[in-house]
């Protein structure tokens, strides 16, 4: 099955924790862990480097799951805290990168 990385998206500057968004991120985490592959960690302290678009949210976080496909995959990002918060969660389907293979024109 593919998997999928959500990068969560919350206010420009980091909050300080709370207990009820800890709370609503578990109950979430509950809902789909059939799908999560790994759980992933919050963001504290970040610098933009190049071109970042869309200065008003910062990345806040990150979990990878499995779904079917990208649709299934939105749809499981579109019931976490950050959507219910107001903010933006980016869905994306991670390619699978194959190690040791000649770079173009190479001859092994």
């Amino acid at each position: 099955m593919p998997k999928f990385l959500l990068t969560f998206r919350g206010p420009s500057e980091p909050v300080a924790p709370d207990p009820d968004a800890s709370a609503a991120w578990m109950q979430w985490f509950g809902q789909i862990n059939d799908s999560v592959i790994e759980m992933g960690d919050g963001v504290g302290a970040a610098h933009r480097v190049g071109n970042v678009e869309g200065g008003s949210q910062r990345v806040g976080g990150y979990t990878i799951i499995e779904a079917a496909d990208l649709n299934a995959a939105a749809k499981i990002a579109s019931s976490s805290p950050p959507v219910a918060d107001g903010y933006g969660v980016e869905v994306g389907q991670l390619l699978e990168i194959l190690a040791n293979v000649p770079a173009s024109g190479a001859t092994a």
